[in-house]
């Protein structure tokens, strides 16, 4: 709770700066008078299977604009988090007002005439993939502030859909072209690490459990061993709060990774339903051409092309097999699996 509380003050004052800054920047934009384009969310974490969600649906026969990423590189930037980790990331929120910063810069990115040069200078050639003119809705595909989602959601009104993944291979992917000191998730770890938190999301037994493990193997960037399992447990609790929100919010819509690789046509299909998207034939051969790996050393961040039918079990790039041993018997002993 204490740890709640320091966030608030700090937040309260960096929201206010950080509004000044916007309304300086972007008067129009910052009162907020404009119209606005319909939002449609993908979340999941780094590593889960979101650019591949992403630039699917971004694809589809719909006339939109699809965005990848864009709120950290939203000007004026505006960070949640003054450490060296996540500076986007912030605690479980289950209500979000209008004027707080994180919707704003939604909604302004959905904004009907906007020019993203000015909103993106840094990288709006990679965050704006695609932009019609004739856009019916933006679709956004963020793997930041996902412990906001809830209240994100809420206050958007938006159609989303939630993407989560085995733990393990989303701590092995990280690994497998990262080092153990990378600061993703790291605050999150801090966050989630929080009796009263993990009272609220399970029953008061297994949260004891999980808040045990936590303390046990804290994310530091510098033990493999507690770098390692403090991931896991975080991308696990993270992924708990989007499966919840899946089951309480009509506007949400869950799907397993795993599942997406082993029926991705019926299942893409039903996630760009559930977004109001008309995938077409040109989603639909975009999807049929990702199902098989390019040939070629391509770095894994750079495609989504891939053996679709071998990810669910393909072999671990990062992690040793005493580390999978011990990862799955956490998991395990916190029903996280």
């Amino acid at each position: 709770m204490r740890k709640t509380l320091i966030f608030m003050t700090f937040y309260s004052h960096s929201s206010l700066l950080w509004k000044m800054a916007f309304m300086a920047a972007s008067p129009r934009l910052g009162l907020g008078k404009y119209r606005k384009l319909p939002i449609r969310l993908i979340l999941g974490v780094g590593r889960s299977g979101t650019t591949w969600m992403g630039r699917t649906l971004g694809m589809a026969a719909t006339p939109m604009r699809y965005l990848a990423e864009p709120v950290t590189y939203f000007k004026p930037f505006h960070e949640y988090d003054k450490n060296n980790n996540d500076q986007l990331a912030r605690p479980y929120t289950a209500e979000l007002p209008n004027n707080d910063p994180l919707v704003i810069r939604y909604n302004t990115l959905a904004a009907q005439h906007i020019d993203y040069t000015k909103i993106l200078p840094r990288r709006v050639g990679e965050k704006v993939v695609r932009n019609d003119r004739n856009a019916e809705l933006v679709l956004i595909k963020e793997v930041h502030s996902l412990l906001a989602a809830p209240g994100l959601v809420q206050v958007l009104n938006a159609p989303t859909v939630v993407i989560s993944r085995n733990p393990i291979y989303v701590v092995d992917s990280l690994l497998a072209y990262q080092s153990i000191d990378v600061p993703i998730w790291r605050a999150e770890y801090n966050y989630v690490n929080d009796k009263c938190f993990l009272h609220s999301l399970y029953g008061e037994s297994q949260a004891d459990t999980i808040f045990q493990a936590l303390h046990e193997y804290p994310d530091d960037g510098i033990d493999r061993t507690n770098t390692i399992m403090g991931k896991a447990l975080t991308v696990a609790i993270i992924s708990s709060v989007l499966k919840r929100l899946a089951d309480t919010s009509r506007l949400v819509k869950h799907v397993a990774y795993e599942e997406l690789c082993l029926a991705p046509m019926s299942l893409y299909q039903e996630c760009a339903k559930h977004l109001g998207i008309e995938m077409g034939e040109q989603g639909k051969a975009f999807l049929k051409e990702t199902l098989q790996a390019r040939s070629g050393k391509v770095h894994p961040t750079k495609t989504v092309h891939k053996d679709s039918r071998t990810q669910s079990t393909r072999p671990m790039k990062a992690l040793t097999e005493t580390e999978i041993d011990m990862l799955r018997e956490l998991l395990s002993d916190c029903q996280l699996n």
